[in-house]
C-alpha cells in the first residue's frame, strides 16, 4: 500500500494517510501517521570567521579564518523526542519520563541514528534523501534533510556576533539562553523554554551536544565557500555543549567556536541533532 500527503490538512500537521485507490482512505479505523511539523528558519547567506584564536581552552578551533556561506534553513529547535518518535518509531531517550518529555530534544542517538531519521523525514516530506546509509556519504545536491555542517551550525549559532560567546564576550547571560550543569539539574529541558539568538534558533548552546555532518579534521587559515569539512576521519563533530557541561567554571563548550568530537556509532544521553534544508 502506497501513502501520500494530504494537501488539505492544516500546515501544522504533515500526515500520511493509506491510500486507497486515488483518494485518502476515509475509514477512521485506516492507519495514519502524523508527523508534528519541524519549523525551519531561513539563514541568510554571508561570511563570517570561524574559529577561535583561542590555543589554550579551544586549540582544535585554531586558526581562525573566513568562510562564505550559501543560504539555508535549520531546524528552529533541536529535534525533539516526539518529533523523533513519530518518524522513526522508536524514541532512544535516556529523559523519556517526566513532564515535558516529548518536548525535550531526542538524546542517546549516534550520529548514523541522526542521519537515518533525516532521510525518513526526507522521505516522508517528498524530499530525495541525502545519505547513502552503506558508505555513510552525503550527496549535497538531494533535496532532502540533513545534519548541518560545522561551519553552518556555527554560522547559524553566531548570528552575526562575533563574540566568544552569541549573547556576549562573557558568561554573563548564559543562564537566560543555555540549559548546562549550573542549571539543569542533570537532565535535559523542553526545547524552547531559553531566549533564542538573532536568527530565532534556540538551544544553539547548551541542553544537548548537536551532531554536524563533518568528519572532525584540523582547521588551515585559508578562506573557504561552503566548506563540508575532512574527507575523511574517525570521529564527527558534535557544537554546542550540553546540560552536563561546567567545562571547568568557564563555559568553554558553550562559546560559539567550540569542538567537540564522539564516534559517529555510539550515542550517549547529552548528545542530540538539528536538521538543515538546501534554500
Amino acid at each position: 500500500m502506497s501513502t501520500f500527503f494530504c494537501n488539505s490538512l492544516p500546515a501544522a500537521l504533515i500526515v500520511i494517510c493509506s491510500l486507497s485507490f486515488w483518494g485518502c482512505n476515509k475509514n477512521p479505523a485506516a492507519p495514519t501517521k502524523v508527523v508534528s511539523t519541524i519549523v525551519m528558519k531561513e539563514i541568510p547567506a554571508g561570511a563570517f570567521t570561524m574559529g577561535s584564536s583561542d590555543t589554550v581552552d579551544d586549540p582544535g578551533a585554531y586558526p581562525p579564518h573566513q568562510v562564505t556561506l550559501s543560504a539555508f534553513k535549520m531546524s528552529e529547535t533541536d529535534v525533539t523526542q516526539e518529533q523523533y518518535l513519530a518518524v522513526m518509531d522508536t524514541n532512544p531517550s535516556h529523559f523519556d519520563t517526566g513532564t515535558g518529555a516529548s518536548l525535550r530534544p531526542v538524546e542517546n542517538v549516534s550520529w548514523h541514528d541522526a542521519v537515518k531519521y533525516c532521510n525518513a523525514l526526507s522521505l516522508l516530506s517528498g524530499f530525495t534523501a541525502v545519505y547513502d546509509t552503506s558508505a555513510w556519504t552525503a550527496d549535497f545536491s538531494k533535496t532532502g534533510y540533513r545534519l548541518p555542517t560545522e561551519a553552518q551550525w556555527e554560522y547559524a549559532c553566531r548570528a552575526g556576533s562575533t563574540t566568544e560567546y552569541w549573547w556576549g564576550s562573557d558568561t554573563n547571560g548564559m543562564g537566560a539562553r543555555t540549559w548546562s550543569y549550573y542549571n539543569s539539574d542533570s537532565t535535559t529541558h523542553p526545547v524552547a523554554t531559553k531566549l533564542a539568538n538573532a536568527y530565532g534558533l534556540y538551544d544553539m548552546t547548551g541542553n544537548v551536544w548537536q551532531w554536524c555532518n563533518d568528519w572532525y579534521g584540523d582547521y588551515t587559515a585559508g578562506a573557504e565557500t561552503d566548506p563540508t569539512g575532512a574527507s575523511t576521519g574517525s570521529y564527527r563533530v558534535l557544537r554546542g555543549g550540553s546540560w552536563y557541561n561546567d567545562d571547568g567554571g568557564g563555559g568553554i563548550g558553550v562559546r560559539s567556536g567550540f569542538r567537540y568530537v564522539s564516534n559517529p556509532a555510539y550515542g550517549h544521553k547529552d548528545q542530540g541533532f538539528r536538521v538543515v534544508l538546501p534554500r
